[in-house]
């Protein structure tokens, strides 16, 4: 294989291997020999002993949108050092994100919510300007953190951040009571996925209301408050693929939409009448699941 020598803004690179344009603002680069690149984090080795994987994107420009490390280097980070393999970058050349993958995850420090926490971290995900954007939590780890004042949650796969610092999202690691506008529901999703961020079971707005919960334990009865009848909206866990409820709660308007499991979605006022029962957990056992809490109802 012919090994090629390229200059780039950032400097020259050789023992470019493999070089293929993945879509029109960015392309790939395989490389087989040692590089230093400078860039605004400092100088990173990208990987050059990695077979087929890529080493590095670059953008149109040929501005550098993320490195593969060779092995581990300290990133200054604007939340501060980072041990990374993996760093990308927006195309104004801020940090976009770090990750650790092949080495050991470290215990940090968040002052973020209403008292701070730490946790094992595998990731951190940041605004352009700077801010945090979300922290990803090794795996198998948990944190205890306070998105509100009086209340405590144990939360699984990470936490997201608005640009102001406040919690957005969390997934809990087992049911909570959330308590909404519209009744105190249960917040867990037995689906939800680890990149899930903006649609894990509590979302929250900057003044740490609720705006959005997942339930899986609990089913809802409405009545309109001009009207006489009640609607039912129930989870359904039936399948192999269990599918909750989801409510979005909009404060200025004070409307709250619920979405149902077939995609569906209902839309009432905060004033209407919400009657919230324990869900019938049907077609799950408790060795089927992780312990999720449902089969406590």
């Amino acid at each position: 294989m012919e090994k090629q020598s390229r200059r780039m803004p950032f400097g020259g690179i050789r023992g470019v291997a493999a070089a293929e344009r993945d879509e029109p603002e960015s392309g790939s680069i395989r490389l087989v020999a040692t590089n230093v690149l400078q860039t605004d984090t400092g100088p990173l080795i990208p990987l050059y002993t990695g077979g087929d994987l890529v080493s590095l994107t670059l953008g149109a420009d040929g501005a550098v949108l993320s490195v593969e490390m060779e092995s581990p280097q300290e990133i200054e980070t604007p939340a501060g050092p980072f041990l990374a393999d993996g760093v990308t970058f927006y195309p104004s050349g801020a940090i976009e994100s770090v990750r650790i993958g092949r080495g050991k995850a470290a215990v940090r420090e968040f002052e973020h919510g209403y008292k701070p926490f730490a946790v094992a971290v595998k990731g951190l995900k940041f605004y352009e300007s700077g801010a945090l954007r979300e922290i990803v939590f090794a795996e198998g780890a948990h944190a205890d953190v306070w998105p509100e004042q009086y209340w405590r949650v144990r939360a699984r796969f990470g936490v997201t951040l608005h640009e102001s610092g406040e919690i957005m999202s969390i997934e809990p690691a087992h049911p909570v009571k959330a308590i909404t506008p519209c009744g105190t529901y249960d917040a867990y999703d037995p689906n939800a996925g680890k990149t899930a961020g903006e649609h894990w079971s509590l979302r929250f707005d900057t003044l740490a209301r609720v705006t959005a919960v997942t339930t899986a334990g609990d089913r809802v009865y409405v009545r309109p408050i001009t009207g006489s009848h009640y609607a039912e909206y129930v989870p359904d866990l039936s399948g192999e693929q269990q599918i909750p409820l989801r409510l979005q709660f909009d404060y200025d308007a004070e409307k709250v939409a619920i979405f149902l499991p077939d995609g569906r979605a209902a839309e009432y006022t905060f004033e209407d009448e919400f009657i919230v029962y324990p869900n019938a957990a049907a077609g799950c056992a408790a060795s089927e699941c992780d312990e999720c809490g449902l089969c406590d109802k």
